[in-house]
């Protein structure tokens, strides 16, 4: 859909923070390992039971941060969410799926009604569904990963995570 040049993925790294240590900044690795959190591990432990857990897990933890970007931070965010076209096309599929039979067929509308309401997490400052919802997908690999021990994450687990979480990937 729109493409930017050169979008600067390491602005997911203290949401990943928040996700994992409970904290923006990274971790301070004894003997190259750290512990995990308990919210994160907690979630975890649960996602097989219940994978709505982890998007409101990580939506909420995505908030707290996101909230405090300045204005630049936050259109580099609105240029990685606007750039996954995959994302887009889910959210169209997932309004229409919420909207009167007469609007249902107007994808247009719809794609930017999405749009606009992404939009204003630049312009307002307005954390919504869709913002969130795109960072609970991005980073639902989180809960997935398998660790070395099942509380700590070891230095090159968290150094392979900000390598697969800080550049584009496609959304499924």
């Amino acid at each position: 859909m729109l493409q930017f040049m050169n979008i600067n993925y390491k602005i997911v790294e203290p949401v990943i923070n928040q996700i994992l240590f409970g904290k923006l900044d990274g971790p301070k690795f004894e003997n190259g390992k750290v512990d995990l959190c308990k919210g994160f591990l907690d979630t975890k432990k649960n996602t097989k039971v219940d994978f709505a857990l982890v998007e409101t897990y990580i939506s909420d933890h995505a908030e707290i941060i996101l909230k405090d970007f300045d204005l630049n931070d936050r259109y580099t965010v609105i240029q990685i969410i606007l750039s996954n076209d995959t994302f887009i096309e889910t959210m169209i599929i997932n309004v229409q799926h919420r909207v009167s039979i007469h609007d249902i067929n107007n994808i247009p509308a719809i794609r930017q009604g999405i749009m606009d309401k992404i939009a204003e997490y630049y312009t307002q400052n307005d954390v919504n569904y869709f913002v969130k919802r795109f960072f609970a997908i991005f980073l639902s690999d989180l809960f997935l990963t398998n660790f070395i021990n099942d509380s700590e994450i070891t230095e090159n687990e968290y150094l392979d995570i900000l390598s697969k979480c800080t550049k584009d990937k496609t959304l499924v």
